[in-house]
């Protein structure tokens, strides 16, 4: 997972300093590209450990990128990444219990500007998530693996900081169907603050 991190950070950063090169020769940009810093509030489940309580978990900070192209006026199609981490210590059914949990969302998305006097822009998605996480309780310790269909929604606005430049904040609901492993998120809020070049 952090080699993943890492390896979207870089491309993420090769990205936007190429479309920087590019504007300063003149060109004019048809795609746009960002790079988050993206904090994650998720609903788990606990369906393997009866008397669990699911609730809102608060997740640690990961990057994540979006990639897209302009299709029509203030219409962009694209293709975004995220991930989490969650580390939860809950007392339940008698027992102490420890998990992590970790994931990867991609997929392809719509984001649509209603006016180009407004820098606020909504966005829907789908994607594919790969969840897994550990689990240990008492003596035990489990371990699970899941691939889950996700959609999403999401707002958000550009702050134009220069010419290209834009200081985004967003806010994405996600949501994984049919997610019902202890540990793993069901559906998520995602808020993110990052640099967009368009």
């Amino acid at each position: 997972m952090k080699r993943a991190t890492v390896a979207l950070f870089v491309a993420c950063v090769t990205s936007i300093a190429g479309a920087l090169r590019g504007q300063a020769a003149g060109g004019t940009l048809g795609v746009q590209g960002t790079m988050s810093l993206n904090a994650t509030w998720a609903r788990v489940t606990g369906v393997d450990f009866p008397g669990s309580n699911s609730g809102l978990q608060s997740g640690e900070l990961r990057f994540g990128g979006r990639a897209a192209a302009r299709v029509g006026a203030g219409l962009f199609v694209g293709v975004s990444v995220a991930s989490w981490q969650f580390d939860y210590a809950r007392f339940t059914s008698g027992h102490d219990v420890d998990a992590v949990s970790e994931g990867v969302v991609v997929g392809p998305y719509l984001q649509f500007y209603p006016t180009h006097k407004l820098p606020f822009f909504a966005r829907t998605g789908v994607g594919y998530a790969n969840t897994w996480a550990f689990i240990g309780g008492g003596n035990t310790i489990q371990g699970f693996r899941g691939n889950r269909v996700s959609a999403s929604v999401g707002a958000g606005a550009d702050v134009p900081l220069r010419s290209h430049l834009a200081l985004t904040l967003s806010l994405d609901f996600t949501h994984l169907i049919h997610a019902e492993n202890f540990a793993e998120p069901t559906s998520a809020f995602i808020g993110g603050v990052g640099l967009t070049v368009r």
